[in-house]
């Protein structure tokens, strides 16, 4: 189970009048079963609470109950390919039905994933995954989308105390406005690590990404949004104890888009704390 608080980002919200709190709450609970030789059996089961404390209707609070079933070949070397399938009922917490906006209730959602590991030397490896999903509304099918999303990573440990991750990353979300249903969000992002001492890690994450956004169910755009993003933040992780993991941050956002009044450029300093059990 984990608890998280935090304040929306601009990208998720063009309301500037006030601080938007997001908490969400996962409760999961997974199985592996070790069927025979390299081959394993996977299960989990998990229920996602998103909620904003401000009105904020393209991505608005919701409840999601999900289930996952899959098959996992792990080789000798720690390699391993993974097939899983994921089924999910969501529903949206304070919402009714509005024909006028075409805004639903619930929804449903299939995903089908395959996602591998390779280990292709003592210090570097590759993690991908290839998802394709389809989201079905309860009430308005021109809200529905579907699409392949994915990430492929490659990790390079030069030295015990240097991690270099490059990743490219294709992600598929809900965002529900007159004009959009739904985002495609293409990222590349580079994370060097230096772990200091056994406590103590400095990390830096340089991304740019592109975000479109599309499914016009209302009144279609006469010009598709179109954003283009770039983050750069250093973080300092504390562990005093195995438990306990402090971590502070200095972050720089700037946003580029195709519309009237949305660019912006933004600094943020964060304290948080996580507590592992």
């Amino acid at each position: 189970m984990d608890h998280k608080q935090t304040q929306a980002s601009f990208a998720s919200s063009t309301n500037y009048s006030g601080n938007n709190t997001v908490t969400t709450e996962n409760r999961r609970v997974d199985a592996d079963w070790w069927a025979h030789g390299s081959w394993h059996l996977l299960g989990a089961a998990w229920r996602y609470k998103h909620r904003n404390s401000q009105v904020n209707l393209a991505e608005d609070s919701f409840i999601q109950n999900s289930g996952e079933t899959g098959i996992r070949y792990l080789a000798e070397s720690g390699s391993s390919l993974t097939l899983l399938v994921r089924k999910a009922r969501g529903e949206y917490a304070d919402r009714a039905l509005n024909p006028a906006s075409l805004l639903d209730t619930g929804f449903r959602q299939t995903d089908a994933e395959l996602a591998a590991v390779w280990l292709i030397s003592g210090k570097s490896r590759l993690n991908g995954r290839l998802t394709h999903l389809e989201r079905k509304h309860d009430n308005f099918a021109q809200r529905d989308y579907s699409g392949t999303a994915g990430k492929l990573d490659y990790i390079l440990t030069p030295t015990g105390k240097l991690q270099l991750n490059v990743s490219a990353a294709r992600a598929i979300g809900s965002y529900q406005e007159t004009a959009h249903s739904y985002y495609v969000n293409d990222s590349l992002a580079f994370v060097p690590v230096w772990q200091i001492s056994a406590k103590t890690a400095l990390r830096l994450n340089l991304e740019h990404a592109r975000r479109d956004y599309l499914g016009g169910a209302v009144v279609p755009p006469a010009l598709g949004r179109q954003d283009r993003t770039r983050t750069a933040q250093l973080s300092l992780d504390w562990s005093p104890l195995r438990a306990l993991t402090l971590t502070g941050s200095l972050q720089h956002d700037t946003r580029s888009s195709n519309q009237a009044n949305l660019d912006y450029e933004a600094s943020a300093a964060s304290i948080a704390a996580q507590l592992s059990f």
